[in-house]
């Protein structure tokens, strides 16, 4: 069960990112890019270490919860980016899901 505390400490690091004032979505963004390749390359060690098998284990089902989680504040984070790039703040404000 110890393994399965990292991918989860950097989805609630991803996912702590989501009060942040759009006017920082850089950070955020780089916060969530950041998280992926984590998340991947942690997948991918800990999958070297586990026996081959044909069904889903509880990490993976573990490592694919936190994959969505951190994909949606990738998506996300992406659209405030996008319309504060286009100097859109009103859209913005109004994508933040936390306010």
């Amino acid at each position: 069960m110890a393994v399965l505390l990292v991918p989860i400490l950097i989805m609630l690091t991803n996912l702590a990112t989501y009060p942040m004032r759009p006017s920082a979505i850089e950070l955020r963004f780089g916060v969530s890019s950041s998280s992926i390749v984590a998340l991947v390359l942690y997948h991918g060690n800990l999958k070297l270490q586990m026996p081959v098998t044909g069904v889903l284990t509880l990490a993976d089902r573990v490592m694919i919860g936190c994959y969505v989680a951190i994909l949606a504040a990738f998506g996300t984070s992406l659209i405030i980016l996008a319309a504060k790039l286009e100097n859109n703040e009103a859209r913005a404000e109004s994508s933040q899901i936390v306010q």
